[in-house]
């Protein structure tokens, strides 16, 4: 059965009779950060040698500690000593859709906290949850991998002796030997009475929070406004800045200072204060409004009780004047967009050849995350040399946070491999992600295939978003959590194939008009990030490309063999041997030539419907013909807006299979170039 959680991920229920770790059935509680906080507190305690009955609190020392990133006190009395030390705690991931609730939390080392939605109380269980992610981790290694491990937590109360030459996994056995050994030590991997897991962050970085510090810093437009206080009353230096196209709205904006200067002079003198206020604190006000925000007593030099009036009245002025303050706002983010775009160019283009990496190295070692997105992902490289190492792909790697919905697909048959969690983050997720691996086997033939093209999905959102800012498919995710209903109400007589044609036109009919739209909206950006594959993204590529074509091939070759309109040998070999253009050119013709009687025009519209898709299709071997040229290169190089195409067209072929309903909207992962050398030209019907 199908369900829906609250954090925006989409589950199944497991299938018991799968190998997967059992769970409790139970929800959890809802875990606090105030619990998080608590379960440190009493961590301390043990680690100073305080005996549970000494008196211990925490203290929030920020002035918002309901806010995502908050610092606390912890204080423990023992006698007349009173110790403290102090831990950070945010929570990450509130509306990525991951399946657990986590925190990041700075405590001796930075770490992950990951709560599990279902209560776990079964230590048995809970040890073999931890050494499943190990042997996925063992399967990518050397790539760096963060994943739970008891250790993280239990080698701050207790230290083991010759444990230096132990490796990670080694030195993990050694604790959970202690673990099962002594059941005391239970309570110091428990939140409210059950399991949580802990992963140690300290030598590395969240891509998550790369990216967004790359992409957006919601003061940098007030910090420019702020910060270049005199440049709206100097008109050469505003259109030395922003461009002389600009220089009108100068004007405009100095026109409006004096209504500003008028207004806040009225407020002023009806509170007495007409002569103590300087010129040069007015415009301050003003600039301070402009920039989306409101006077505060510091900004007043302590006239407090003017505050309200003085606010109201700017507020009023600049919605009076919007179209002034809005095209200048605009001018403004528009500036400070292009001036980080070229700023962060360097990094983007090499976090973008990394991820692209990344998934070539899961496609050798088999293995499918099947949650990839920048908060499951880790950044690694000499601290000593962060930021400027990424700058250039080859000083770091990406690694991954959290392998729990991972699969190992090594195995081959779907009955070989262990049958891994169901669901996952919609914005970065296929309907794929919602079946089992004998449903996949059903549907799309090979499920190591599909597990890995999971994979490439995601890495396509996560590019977008690299690049961009903006999420890729966020009306697209909003479908995935629809389907579990349309499967519950289906009619009687629907086959569960029948349903998941449907539901796979429904989903990639959305995604192809999303992918077309938002790549057309940002493709100037897009087409000026420039990367250089390596070696193992371009075999990738090259054999899965192979694959892409065969398949395109031969779904040409059905489409003509299959037609009932022109069916004699030569006209069929025709058609397999005419251009996209030729055949555009024959159905714009076609479509201009009158309509006859209804059996005619039902053959007329059955003949533009081949040439259209015969034209599609040999678009598409053209582009992959110049990919493949591309890639034979000493160094293949790509733009970002033609790699997401080359990502695109490959999801589409291999998800939504040809033979399938028919998806429309032409070829919406366009990119390269046709010609002649497209690869049917070289095979025969």
């Amino acid at each position: 059965m199908f369900q829906v959680e609250k954090t925006k991920t989409i589950i199944l229920e497991e299938d018991n009779s799968t190998s997967s770790p059992k769970q409790s059935d139970k929800p959890r509680p809802e875990t606090t950060k105030l619990d998080v906080v608590n379960f440190f507190l009493n961590l301390y305690r043990k680690q100073i040698g305080a005996p549970p009955s000494c008196m211990g609190k925490y203290t929030a020392l920020d002035s918002d500690a309901h806010g995502p990133e908050s610092l606390y006190e912890l204080k423990v009395r023992i006698g007349e000593d009173v110790h403290t030390r102090r831990m950070t705690i945010t929570p990450l991931g509130e509306d990525t859709g991951s399946r657990s609730k986590c925190f990041f939390v700075i405590y001796d080392v930075h770490m992950v906290l990951k709560i599990p939605p279902m209560e776990q109380n079964n230590l048995q269980e809970y040890i073999e949850s931890i050494r499943r992610d190990a042997k996925i981790v063992d399967r990518l290694a050397p790539r760096e991998c963060i994943v739970p491990r008891v250790s993280v937590i239990l080698k701050m109360i207790r230290t083991f002796d010759d444990t230096e030459d132990l490796s990670p996994m080694q030195f993990e056995e050694v604790y959970i030997k202690w673990l099962m050994e002594d059941p005391r030590t239970q309570e110091f991997l428990k939140i409210n009475g059950s399991f949580v897991y802990f992963m140690d962050l300290a030598k590395y970085y969240f891509l998550g929070g790369i990216v967004a510090k790359m992409q957006g810093d919601k003061d940098r437009n007030a910090q420019e406004i702020l910060g270049h206080h005199d440049l709206i009353w100097e008109i050469d230096d505003f259109e030395g800045r922003y461009g002389y196209q600009f220089a009108s709205l100068c004007e405009d904006l100095q026109h409006l200072y004096g209504k500003c200067r008028a207004a806040a002079s009225a407020v002023l003198i009806r509170h007495k204060l007409a002569n103590a206020v300087q010129d040069y604190r007015i415009r301050n006000w003003f600039l301070i409004h402009l920039a989306g925000r409101t006077v505060k007593a510091e900004d007043a030099d302590g006239n407090a009780k003017i505050l309200d009036d003085l606010n109201k009245a700017l507020n009023e002025l600049m919605e009076e004047e919007a179209s002034t303050v809005n095209a200048y706002r605009k001018m403004i983010k528009e500036y400070i967009r292009e001036k980080m775009f070229f700023r962060n160019k360097p990094q983007m283009e090499t976090i973008i050849v990394n991820l692209l990496e990344l998934l070539a190295w899961l496609r050798t070692s088999k293995v499918s995350i099947r949650d990839l997105k920048p908060d499951n992902l880790l950044v690694a490289g000499n601290p000593d040399n962060y930021p400027y190492f990424l700058t250039n792909a080859g000083e770091y790697n990406i690694g991954l946070i959290d392998v729990e919905t991972a699969a190992d697909f090594s195995g081959g048959e779907p009955g070989s491999m262990e049958q891994p969690l169901l669901g996952g983050t919609p914005n970065y997720a296929t309907p794929s992600h919602l079946f089992a691996n004998e449903i996949i086997a059903l549907a799309w033939g090979d499920v190591g295939r599909m597990l890995h093209y999971q994979d490439w999905q995601a890495t396509l959102g996560m590019i977008y978003r690299v690049a961009t800012g903006k999420t890729l498919f966020p009306k697209t995710g909003k479908i995935l959590p629809k389907l579990p209903k349309m499967f519950s109400q289906a009619p009687k007589g629907k086959t569960p194939l029948d349903l998941i044609k449907e539901t796979s036109k429904l989903f990639w009919q959305s995604a192809m008009a999303e992918f077309d739209a938002k790549r057309q909206q940002k493709e100037e950006a897009l087409r000026t990030l420039k990367i250089t594959l390596d070696e193992t993204a371009v075999v990738m590529l090259q054999e899965e490309l192979a694959i892409e074509s065969e398949i395109v091939l031969e779904a040409l070759k059905a489409r003509i063999l299959n037609q009932k309109i022109y069916t004699s040998k030569d006209a069929k070999k025709k058609l397999f041997a005419a251009s996209a253009k030729s055949l555009n050119q024959q159905k714009v013709r076609l479509a201009n030539t009158p309509d006859g009687n209804a059996a005619q025009t039902r053959v007329k519209r059955q003949a533009l419907k081949l040439f259209g898709d015969l034209e599609r299709m040999k678009n598409h071997l053209a582009r992959l013909a110049w990919a493949q040229k591309q890639l034979a290169k000493p160094t293949p190089a790509f733009s970002v807006f033609e790699i997401m195409g080359i990502l695109f067209d490959a999801l589409i072929v291999t998800m939504h299979k040809p033979d399938w309903p028919d998806l429309t909207g032409g070829d919406v992962g366009a990119f390269g170039q046709t010609g002649k050398d497209a690869t049917y030209q070289h095979a025969t019907i």
